[in-house]
């Protein structure tokens, strides 16, 4: 029942753990991998890389309220997606960050 403590088993909780702790490490390679990608494209951001046409091998997966595509995937890919934004990090804080994340991490896993 709802509110009812829950026990779990030495072995349940330990694998929670290493899962929670490899998502940690996961997504702090992630972020690490960003800045430096940031690093090296910091010179070419000078319009912030605005996208209002797609290639036919992309498919649109949303979309701003002006008209400017914000995430695309590539079709026929397991997991092949780009943002306008930075999922890792704001993951914590945004639920549609934190579900890129995980699904990344599922299809790693």
């Amino acid at each position: 029942m709802y509110g009812e403590p829950v026990y779990r088993t030495t072995e349940e909780v330990q694998d929670l753990l290493a899962k929670i702790n490899s998502y940690d490490g996961i997504i702090k390679s992630l972020m690490e991998m960003t800045a430096a990608v940031e690093q090296n494209l910091q010179h070419v951001k000078n319009e912030a890389g605005i996208v209002d046409k797609l290639s036919s091998r992309l498919d649109t997966m949303a979309v701003s309220e002006d008209g400017l595509v914000e995430a695309a995937c590539v079709k026929g890919q397991k997991f092949a997606l780009g943002v306008q934004w930075h999922p890792e990090f704001s993951y914590k804080t945004a639920p549609d960050s934190l579900k890129i994340i995980q699904a990344f991490i599922d299809v790693c896993i």
